[in-house]
């Protein structure tokens, strides 16, 4: 059984997908994130420790935590193949943490808006950036609602289905 506690559900300042939002409001939505990624990551920790994963930033829990993610996820009854409402907020929140691994393990990477046109997979969405190619981008929230979906279709799991993406997108892989 998942103990939610007293996870509260991430509620942005705009709604829809960034992809639809005006410039402006992405913008808006980013900086929330941004200021409220510490408060994110706390309530994110305490929900890992009420469901027996401690969130300390190494590998073995790191890992732990995507095994947990892959095992737990709910499928959403009504629209099949997407996950179950909280489960979002949980993912984008999971997806913080990611990113800011990858930050600790590189600090030539940072946290950014993408803005590289309507196309990208993550326009508009935070993503971590800093890379050679200053076109390039990676989303660990994208990477793990990946993990989520995988869960739900009990597609096969890497032994590490967190931490290769980290150390790969910090430049050790």
């Amino acid at each position: 059984m998942i103990n939610w506690g007293d996870y509260s559900l991430y509620e942005p300042p705009v709604l829809g997908p960034p992809e639809n939002m005006s410039r402006r409001d992405a913008r808006v939505a980013y900086a929330d994130v941004m200021e409220k990624k510490p408060e994110r990551l706390d309530y994110l920790k305490a929900f890992a420790a009420r469901n027996g994963v401690v969130l300390d930033g190494h590998r073995e829990s790191t890992d732990r935590w995507g095994r947990w993610l892959y095992e737990h996820v709910e499928e959403d009854p009504v629209r099949p193949g997407r996950l179950l409402g909280d489960w979002y907020s949980l993912v984008f929140d999971s997806g913080l943490f990611v990113g800011d691994l990858i930050i600790a393990k590189n600090p030539a990477r940072f946290w950014k808006m993408q803005e590289g046109g309507k196309r990208h997979v993550s326009y508009q969405k935070p993503v971590i950036a800093g890379f050679d190619d200053p076109r390039y981008s990676v989303d660990p929230d994208r990477f793990i609602a990946g993990l989520g979906y995988a869960g739900i279709k009990r597609k096969p799991l890497d032994d590490s289905p967190i931490w290769e993406y980290v150390a790969i997108a910090a430049g050790e892989g």
